[in-house]
């Protein structure tokens, strides 16, 4: 038996679109295009077999969701997505997405339900901790425990400032997994919380990206900015709760 092709992400959307029964003038509406064409746009032959850039899809889920029989979910969108805003932490842990509230999407791992994240990390310019302290807890997080790692293993991390703005806006919660957890030829690519500094034991603690893997094994870092950055990977991350 031949198998099905599989569907374009832009026929997938065509598709959703026609689900929630609304005409493109009113998505376009909602979504805050300014004109019909750069909602229509998403789904032209030109988009090719690419994913849905994930600041479409971020327009979209609120006007979506919810509507049509059966009802358009968070899943669905987000499974069209390319997650540009947290880059390669949502292709990477993108698994189960929970809508916790009208406002939010969250970005994770399979779950275990009731079980929050406590928030380790404040991740902010201009402020220093020490790294031989007791670790700080800021609060529960609104990130589950993931089933894929081990429970200690596990914490958040919140972003204070505008310094990340290029991959998560400000107040993101991360889920951050110890980077242990992780060999070295998987860290290429990968969303970090990187410890910075030039005052010894007090850090400052920043959202980085491994910008390249040495041969030698040696993590070479960007900050969100696309700067060359040095320091000490404190953890990695794996999931976003974002903010729309």
């Amino acid at each position: 038996m031949a198998t099905q092709p599989k569907e374009l992400p832009r026929d997938a959307l065509k598709r959703l679109w026609k689900r929630t029964g609304l005409s493109g003038i009113e998505v376009a509406k909602r979504a805050g295009y300014a004109a019909p064409s750069g909602f229509y746009a998403l789904m032209q032959d030109r988009q090719g077999s690419r994913p849905i850039a994930h600041e479409a899809i971020k327009r979209l889920i609120p006007v979506f969701r919810g509507l049509g029989e059966p009802p358009v979910t968070v899943d669905e969108l987000l499974a069209i997505s390319d997650a540009a805003s947290p880059g390669p932490v949502a292709t990477q842990s993108l698994s189960t997405a929970v809508t916790a509230a009208a406002d939010t999407v969250a970005f994770g791992k399979e779950t275990i339900g009731g079980v929050l994240l406590p928030i380790r990390y404040r991740c902010e310019r201009g402020t220093y901790v020490d790294t031989k302290a007791p670790a700080r807890n800021y609060g529960s997080s609104r990130i589950a425990v993931s089933t894929e790692y081990p429970m200690m293993a596990q914490c958040a991390a919140i972003v204070s400032d505008q310094h990340a703005a290029a991959m998560f806006k400000q107040s993101t919660h991360l889920h951050v997994v110890q980077r242990s957890a992780f060999n070295t030829a998987e860290m290429g690519g990968r969303t970090v919380i990187l410890g910075t500094s030039t005052r010894g034991d007090l850090v400052e603690v920043i959202v980085a990206r491994v910008q390249r893997v040495d041969d030698g094994g040696e993590l070479r870092f960007v900050s969100a900015a696309g700067d060359d950055v040095t320091g000490t990977v404190l953890g990695v991350v794996v999931g976003a709760y974002v903010t729309l």
